[in-house]
């Protein structure tokens, strides 16, 4: 089985970046997203390669928030269509709000061409590996010589499960929308780097991935009905009806409720989860050194056999 390497992630985000686009660029909102989470997976590998560039984690960074501008404003468009049909009594404030909405998708949407336009992709694309009769000796001596990236990515997942676990404590049982989506920001950051650590074989923490996805998603329900509830009067206008508006806000203030109750109700596994990344990451440490050793080890034999003939 081939070695997974930052160089290798890299490479398979870029084929989902391109192959993404064309579904972008005609405003397809799964391609949105997509494209989306590819961006954000760059910029979570680029900076394990040595002599990547500041600027192009700029441009990367530019284009995910446009990209997540458009995604925030399509699942607001889809939290609306889904309230029209749940809240009939509210049903012409809900259209008149997306009849709003339409405007700002359509800016959002132009300065989102305008960023991916500026990507440079296959700049950000790896180089080809080293072929011919003497590649082989390339890849040995790299293995003599321990990779420069496993430490820097298990500091970071140190570094953010003690982030996460500090914003989880902070994000109680009591709703406070901005501690809560602290929490989600931080929960995110540790998934991306957690799911680097295990694609690469570096760090597994069993389950981690999926369970910090689903508390993530929880607390993402939160934040899109929240951004909602505090847009629905300025994007309904004058013309909506005070009644109405009240329906809408209360069937929200609903959804929040229950999503951020499905977070409170994982919050103790998932600080639970948190100490195992960190005891992972500091397990691993103690056994990484070992590694290069063995490698080595493998390759003295036909390095020394080179060595012979040509004398």
């Amino acid at each position: 089985m081939p070695i997974v390497t930052p160089r290798v992630l890299i490479a398979r985000q870029l084929d989902t970046l391109t192959a993404r686009l064309p579904g972008v660029l005609d405003g397809d909102v799964d391609a949105v997203h997509e494209a989306r989470v590819a961006t954000r997976r760059l910029r979570e590998v680029l900076p394990l390669m040595d002599g990547h560039e500041r600027t192009t984690l700029a441009l990367l960074r530019s284009a995910g928030r446009h990209l997540g501008r458009v995604r925030e404003l399509d699942v607001m468009r889809g939290l609306l269509d889904a309230l029209i049909d749940r809240a009939p009594a509210g049903a012409g404030a809900a259209a008149r709000a997306k009849h709003a909405l339409r405007d700002s998708q359509q800016a959002a949407r132009r300065a989102m061409v305008k960023a991916l336009e500026e990507l440079d992709l296959d700049a950000l694309r790896p180089r080809a590996a080293a072929s011919g009769p003497f590649a082989w000796a390339g890849r040995s001596l790299h293995a003599i010589r321990p990779p420069t990236w496993p430490r820097p990515l298990r500091e970071r997942i140190a570094s953010r499960a003690e982030a996460a676990a500090e914003a989880v404590e902070r994000a109680t049982g009591v709703y406070m929308p901005r501690r809560a989506h602290g929490a989600r920001i931080a929960i995110k950051k540790l998934r991306y780097a957690v799911e680097v650590a295990s694609e690469t074989g570096l760090v597994h923490v069993k389950r981690a991935g999926k369970d910090l996805r689903r508390v993530q998603d929880a607390l993402g329900k939160v934040h899109d009905a929240q951004v909602l509830h505090d847009r629905i009067e300025a994007l309904a206008g004058d013309g909506a009806s005070a009644i109405e508006l009240a329906v809408l806000k209360s069937v929200l203030a609903d959804d929040i409720a229950r999503a951020h109750a499905d977070y409170v109700r994982r919050r103790e596994r998932l600080l639970t989860l948190v100490d195992r990344c960190r005891a992972a990451c500091a397990a691993h440490r103690a056994h990484w050194p070992v590694r290069p050793v063995i490698a080595a080890s493998a390759v003295a034999v036909p390095l020394l056999l080179l060595r012979r003939r040509a004398g």
